[in-house]
């Protein structure tokens, strides 16, 4: 016994470690390695998670249980002999296809087709795509009648002086979403699209339309654009990312939310995937963004700003109520569906049309276009309104020339001017700064004050300064009237 194990011990040293030894491994050994499993190519089944995905006749993957999975490889073919240890066949199959058809994610992906898609590193399983509507084969007025129609009434084609534009715009946008669906490994991304009209003109309808024409998917994004939720899977289950005013917030917290991630949603290559309880991944969308909104006041206070940094990013439509367009409701149906069926025919107009060179844009497909109405909307609601007031006050009062100062000395200096009541239009020195910078990019502020940053004292410090043009106010009509500030706490106009 003692020789044995003192052979045992001198054959192990000699063995380097991490080598298998094939003296070592028996001819029963040997024969359990795998060999016939390897010969044969996995099938088309995924592994996520302990559930694996399996590719139905409707072309779509569903999750099976472990047991459906043997049963599935038997059916291909893999028996239960045993070809490695104690593993058949149909072991060794599945434990190939957890480790190399494992994927990170899995579900619908917008503007993909069932299947593995690549994106940033991870692997994520197209479950089921989109419904994609060919095109009719022939240019055929007659059939697309019912869609031309229904542009012109919505569009306003007898009291829009914009018609042409406005309905070229958006044939240029729909077909940019129709190319970007077709060719889903290039990046081509398209603004967000809103409708501005009365209730009951059928800007709701259009979106609707627009969800058909772009794969047959929707989603309403309004939570996760202005931050209530820390989850977006939903957005990714869809083409069309469709919102209404009266999902939306006023506050200004809910706004800048919305803007910034407006910014992000419609021009990324790249953007965050997350599913409550999932690890967040970051994939490319293939999606457009639609709202519909009143043209009040009210909606004013909730539409997008057009400033520096979206306004190539949003295009606004004004949208109008053609009276007796729409049928009473017991043939509204037939309406719908004869509307339907003309979406191909409308379809080959849009892929076949060569837009106008004016509206071109290499970036987007088309340039971003803002109804002058819609322009007057925003403008409508203007929550500098009362600081500008207030500084065309401040101004009148100086000499000809240029007034430069600190930032806190110019709060300083205007809530004396108000009487201690600046804080209701502008709560401190930060705020007056964002205020002061959205004020520059619009006229006729861009032109009157300037932002520069000096160094000064002994330890060179960066300093920030404002300085206002007075002389550039001349001749521009004001709505100033500070009377009564201090006791109203408002500008009357």
């Amino acid at each position: 016994m003692n020789e044995l194990a003192t052979e045992r011990r001198s054959m192990a040293i000699e063995t380097p470690v991490g080598t298998p030894s094939r003296s070592l491994i028996s001819e029963t050994e040997r024969c359990q390695e795998p060999n016939g499993a390897d010969d044969k190519k996995l099938p088309e089944i995924y592994y996520l998670e302990g559930k694996y995905y399996r590719q139905n006749s409707q072309g779509i993957f569903t999750s099976i249980a472990t047991g459906d999975a043997r049963i599935e490889l038997r059916y291909l073919g893999y028996g239960k002999n045993k070809v490695h240890n104690e593993a058949s066949e149909t072991d060794v199959a599945l434990r190939s296809i957890q480790l190399d058809n494992c994927v990170q994610g899995a579900g619908p992906l917008c503007g993909r087709m069932p299947g593995l898609v690549t994106e940033n590193g991870f692997k994520y399983l197209v479950t089921r795509g989109p419904k994609i509507l060919s095109v009719g084969n022939s240019p055929c007025g007659q059939e697309a009648s019912p869609m031309f129609e229904l542009l012109r009434a919505v569009f306003g084609h007898e009291v829009n002086p914009h018609f042409d534009t406005q309905l070229f715009t958006f044939m240029a946008w729909l077909q940019r979403a129709r190319m970007a669906l077709e060719h889903p490994d290039q990046h081509l991304p398209g603004q967000m699209l809103v409708l501005v009209g009365p209730a009951g003109c059928g800007k709701s309808y259009l979106q609707l339309l627009i969800t058909q024409m772009l794969g047959g998917r929707e989603c309403d994004p309004s939570l996760w654009l202005q931050d209530k939720t820390a989850f977006n899977g939903n957005l990714w289950e869809a083409e069309h990312l469709i919102m209404s005013d009266s999902n939306l917030e006023a506050s200004g917290k809910a706004r800048n939310a919305m803007r910034d991630k407006i910014k992000e949603l419609v021009a990324n290559p790249s953007y965050p995937c997350h599913h409550k309880n999932k690890e967040q991944l970051t994939l490319r969308p293939i999606w457009r963004l639609t709202l519909s909104a009143n043209d009040d006041v009210t909606s004013a206070n909730i539409l997008p700003a057009l400033e520096k940094s979206t306004k190539d990013k949003i295009i606004y439509f004004k949208c109008y109520a053609k009276e007796g367009f729409f049928p009473e409701s017991e043939s509204r149906q037939e309406h719908h569906q004869a509307t339907l069926r003309a979406i191909p025919a409308f379809l080959h107009f849009v892929e076949n049309t060569d837009m106008p060179e004016d509206l071109k844009n290499n970036r987007w497909g088309v340039n971003a276009w803002h109804h002058p109405e819609c322009i007057e909307l925003l403008q409508s609601y203007n929550p500098e309104q009362e600081l500008e007031e207030i500084l065309e006050k401040w101004l009148e009062n100086k000499t000809m020339g240029t007034v430069k100062k600190r930032p806190r000395e110019l709060y300083v200096e205007l809530e004396n001017l108000t009487g201690g009541s600046l804080v209701r239009c502008s709560r401190g020195t930060n705020h007056l700064g964002h205020q002061l910078a959205r004020l520059m990019e619009r006229e006729p502020w861009n032109k009157v004050i300037t932002k520069t940053t000096e160094r000064e004292g002994e330890t060179r410090s960066e300093r920030v300064y404002y300085s206002f043009d007075t002389s550039a106010l001349q001749g521009v009509e004001t709505t100033s009237n500070i009377e009564g500030w201090s006791e109203s706490g408002r500008v009357e106009v």
